[in-house]
């Protein structure tokens, strides 16, 4: 069985060991945090652990996944790659569009595989969905349309595009077999945490059709626009509306 190394151990991190583990797959553990470290190293006595991801160089590992946060990714990713071995990256890949650029064109020139956690393109009903558009049971798909709120705590390394939308994008260009052209998209602020955006709506162009998609962590039922009409916002009573601030939409991609 091949051996994987995983880098992180957080809750997502903590995912990848133990479902690994279950495979039989799970070679080693870099963790940075002492006491994350002595904790796992608990759980998972037979499994080695790592203090820093140079030092599982040289253990014969198959390959490494990178559950760290966001910030982190390129640096390790590139590390990993430079160092000659595959690597799956959490998404968001990286946080800037040409840190990705140089990771993918990276494992080109090494003939490296370079993957992202999409994990949901392996879920049963997106595969489901996928064989009844193939056998032409939905038709001609005119139009997507995607919400993903209240699904966790503001953030602080990325916005909420960057932490969300990725799902949705990559279940779009699953479906339809494309990418999109144009994106734009508006984001929104609260007062209380002007760090990243955490309220998004945006509208990818594709060929043939248009797919919209809504991400938001705070705890509120959004309103939104369709071709028709507008629906009113409503706001739970622990949020002041007047706490949100919106930007101009932007031209994303």
């Amino acid at each position: 069985m091949p051996k994987i190394c995983v880098i992180g151990t957080g809750n997502w991190g903590m995912n990848h060991v133990r479902t690994l583990n279950e495979l039989h797959s799970l070679g080693g553990i870099v963790e940075l945090d002492d006491e994350k470290r002595n904790h796992v190293r608990k759980q998972f006595p037979e499994i080695e652990i790592f203090d820093s991801v140079k030092n599982a160089f040289t253990h014969g590992f198959n390959g490494f996944t990178v559950a760290t946060p966001p910030e982190s990714h390129y640096e390790i990713g590139k590390l990993i790659l430079e160092a000659g071995f595959p690597v799956l990256i959490e998404k968001p890949m990286t946080l800037d569009v040409e840190e990705s650029k140089q990771l993918v064109e990276l494992a080109d020139r090494k003939g490296l595989p370079l993957m992202v956690g999409h994990v949901l393109l392996f879920h049963p009903a997106i595969r489901k969905i996928k064989s009844m558009i193939q056998e032409g049971k939905i038709g001609n798909l005119q139009y997507l349309y995607s919400n993903r709120l209240n699904l966790g705590r503001v953030r602080t390394e990325e916005n909420v595009f960057w932490s969300f939308a990725p799902h949705d994008i990559s279940i779009f260009q699953y479906f339809v077999e494309k990418t999109p052209t144009d994106i734009f998209a508006l984001f929104g602020l609260f007062d209380y945490q002007r760090v990243f955006p955490n309220d998004e709506d945006c509208n990818l162009l594709i060929k043939d059709g248009l797919a919209s998609l809504k991400n938001s962590l705070p705890y509120y039922d959004m309103g939104y626009w369709t071709r028709y009409n507008y629906c009113e916002a409503e706001f739970y009573p622990d949020i002041d509306p007047a706490t949100i601030s919106y930007g101009q939409v932007q031209k994303v991609l």
